[in-house]
């Protein structure tokens, strides 16, 4: 079990394979404004960019859980008519279209039947609106977080299971809310996209989510199960090559603010930094193994680092705030 906090060293190996990444955004699916999907095309589940999202429908009773797609952007309306919006009014980024999770037992997304996409890196996440007041001022069916004094130490919690070829590899945590605090000023409930590194669980090519909360009673958890997704990062295979040796190259801090080093124990030609749509915004070339990279003029999102050396080429994701 893994509990997740800030990355500051990244080491990663450059052996016989050439890898770059792809993004699964769900713009794909041209979600009209303000509304969304819940039920699969196929019944199973709903496929981004080689990505799949398992969707359980049942048209008789018009009841979902797993995910659906939505562009909903109601961020002011309280309970469970607006069960389909994050609490960001969007997706992630400057995009219009993400996931919603309505999770019963579980919820899970897998990659496909792809043999260009080899696992996944990380994920954005945020609460659903539905939640997120439920949990700030209480409803009908559960508590406001905190209680009458803001002392109750409440907490809504994400736990992502990784799996690679249906084989269990390891677990983290991530809190929706937390009020656990001696200090409540410190308290929160997540009301901005927020970066969880998956890949840290070694590379898994399917998560289950969980969640649960300080709240609960004879029927199971009172706080609304759901929670929101968008931009999963995926590592694609493109080729391969027989280097015949691996090189250790660190990128930290990431994610960071302001710059970012790289360094390698060989010599580095180019750095390239791609953002979230593919478009160059920076380019560092020498014969160094040691650089540093500023992104003080940068917005804040995801980056990809297309790093170059005489023989190998590799691409890491980047978190700028």
């Amino acid at each position: 079990m893994k509990t997740l906090i800030p990355t500051t060293l990244i080491i990663f190996m450059l052996s016989s394979i050439v890898s770059g990444q792809i993004i699964a955004d769900f713009e794909d699916f041209s979600v009209p404004a303000d509304s969304f999907l819940n039920q699969a095309s196929n019944d199973f589940y709903f496929e981004s960019q080689g990505l799949r999202l398992y969707n359980n429908f049942v048209p008789e009773w018009q009841s979902w859980d797993g995910w659906a797609i939505s562009s909903t952007t109601d961020t002011v309306t309280p309970g469970f008519s607006n069960q389909y919006s994050s609490i960001t009014g969007g997706g992630a980024g400057s995009e219009s279209t993400y996931a919603v999770s309505y999770v019963v037992g579980s919820s899970r997304i897998a990659i496909g039947e792809s043999e260009t996409i080899d696992n996944i890196d990380g994920i954005y996440v945020t609460n659903n609106t539905y939640a997120y007041y439920s949990m700030l001022e209480g409803d009908a069916f559960a508590k406001k977080f905190g209680g009458l004094t803001g002392d109750d130490p409440d907490f809504f919690k994400m736990t992502i299971y990784g799996y690679r070829d249906g084989e269990y590899l390891d677990s983290l945590d991530f809190y929706l809310a937390d009020y656990r605090f001696e200090d409540n000023t410190q308290d929160y409930i997540i009301s901005d996209w927020e970066y969880i590194e998956v890949s840290a669980l070694g590379q898994p090519d399917s998560l289950e989510f969980f969640l649960s909360s300080s709240d609960n009673g004879t029927f199971g958890m009172n706080t609304p199960a759901y929670f929101c997704m968008d931009d999963v990062e995926m590592s694609t295979l493109s080729n391969t090559q027989d280097l015949g040796h691996s090189v250790e190259v660190a990128v930290y801090p990431n994610p960071t603010t302001d710059q970012v080093t790289i360094s390698a124990q060989q010599v580095i030609n180019r750095i390239t930094l791609v953002d979230i749509v593919g478009q160059v915004v920076k380019v560092i070339e020498g014969d160094k193994s040691f650089y540093t990279m500023y992104l003080d003029e940068l917005k804040s999102g995801s980056y990809t680092l297309v790093i170059e050396s005489n023989n190998s080429t590799v691409s890491q994701s980047l978190v700028k705030y």
